[in-house]
């Protein structure tokens, strides 16, 4: 078979060797067999962009199932790969308890679409690790720039990093959660101040995110009575 259509690969010797004898017919088959194939990465998405880029890296021992019990472990690079699959509508999985205890879907542990004879896939799973920013808002009455026992704590006042915003509590604490890796801009939004009170230096924080999960804590912003 000197060509076969994308996708087919032969079942059979090829080229195939034949005994020709005089006033005989030879009857020469050959097979060929749909390589309908799945594969991707699981990767940590340290930018969190759904794309493997950057310093993204793939996360290996991760085991990955279709829903006929077919199941492969991800190699060192986070690659996983099933040949030979059944056309028709098809789902994986990651198992969740294979996943390293920082690391969590970005979007879904699972993906559904319909494989068609001949057909090659790519299905990644981006993971994201768990980086938290803790900290809080007070009124620095002794204007140390630290919160001490016994200071006021200020509730309701918006943190953001990029478009990931929360609010303090009544404790005046604000968890920033679901970061990307590396330098992250944390900024108190000034208009969520009380009136009353006013901001004592920069309204932002250059906080460091390691790529494998962190949690920063006391990321604080004092305030002080007008």
């Amino acid at each position: 078979i000197k060509t076969l259509p994308d996708g087919y690969t032969s079942t059979v010797a090829n080229p195939e060797t034949v005994r020709l004898e005089r006033e005989k017919i030879a009857e020469v088959n050959f097979g060929v067999l749909a390589r309908t194939e799945v594969s991707g990465k699981v990767f940590n998405d340290v930018n969190m962009d759904g794309e493997m880029n950057g310093d993204d890296y793939g996360i290996p021992d991760v085991l990955i199932s279709l829903e006929d019990g077919t199941v492969d472990y991800t190699e060192a690079s986070g690659y996983y790969n099933f040949e030979y699959i059944k056309s028709g509508d098809r789902t994986l999985s990651v198992n969740m308890g294979s996943l390293p205890s920082n690391l969590l879907p970005l979007y879904s542990s699972k993906k559904t679409f319909k494989a068609i004879e001949g057909k090659a896939y790519k299905e990644d799973f981006p993971l994201y690790a768990l980086r938290t920013i803790i900290g809080t808002v007070f009124v620095d009455k002794d204007g140390n720039g630290k919160f001490d026992a016994g200071e006021e704590c200020v509730a309701d006042t918006e943190l953001k990093v990029e478009g990931n915003s929360t609010l303090t509590d009544n404790m005046g604490r604000y968890f920033l959660k679901k970061l990307k890796g590396g330098v992250q801009k944390v900024e108190i939004v000034t208009d969520s101040i009380p009136k009353e009170y006013e901001l004592i230096g920069e309204n932002w924080r250059d906080v460091e995110l390691a790529k494998q999960g962190d949690i920063k804590e006391d990321i604080d912003f004092p305030l002080k009575k007008k």
